[in-house]
């Protein structure tokens, strides 16, 4: 669960009654359980993995994205400890 003051327990407490249950702390999970906690929403987010991945989640991400994130407060927090990149090519192998 996380609460407001972005606390991370691994298992809610026996009993404890959410509004919503969402399934999967993925980016889209993430930002659904931070945007309904930030109305207030009582929820909680399951996910089979305890712990971080090895790699990004996000090796880019567009402005509108941070848009979003700031909305539910955590924009400011995740772009301070990300690195910019001054310049990225992109393409493909044809496909």
């Amino acid at each position: 669960m996380v609460d407001s003051g972005s606390h991370v327990d691994p298992l809610p407490e026996p009993g404890t009654e959410y509004d919503v249950v969402v399934s999967g702390a993925g980016p889209v999970g993430l930002m659904i359980g931070c945007y309904m906690q930030s109305q207030g929403v009582r929820c909680v987010l399951i996910d089979p993995h305890l712990k971080n991945g090895d790699g990004s989640k996000a090796a880019v991400t567009m402005p509108r994205s941070f848009e979003m994130l700031e909305r539910v407060g955590v924009g400011t927090a995740i772009a301070d400890v990300g690195r910019p990149a001054g310049l990225a090519r992109l393409g493909s192998n044809g496909g």
